[in-house]
């Protein structure tokens, strides 16, 4: 195995969660910018207006 091949191999382990890290703090980012307002995408239990959230409420937290 070369050190190229090692790299990519490592790259290929690390890469996804590396995505999903820059992601979450994208998301961090905006929803500090916008005063919080992204919280409102949260789950809002019993409404079906709330299912959105399933999906988002992990990008969503109280701070960094």
């Amino acid at each position: 195995m070369t050190v190229h091949d090692a790299f990519h191999l490592l790259y290929r382990l690390i890469g996804p969660g590396l995505y999903l890290l820059l992601a979450v703090i994208a998301v961090e980012f905006v929803n500090l910018v916008t005063l919080r307002h992204l919280n409102g995408l949260g789950i809002v239990p019993r409404e079906a207006s709330g299912l959105p959230g399933i999906v988002l409420s992990p990008l969503l937290h109280v701070d960094f």
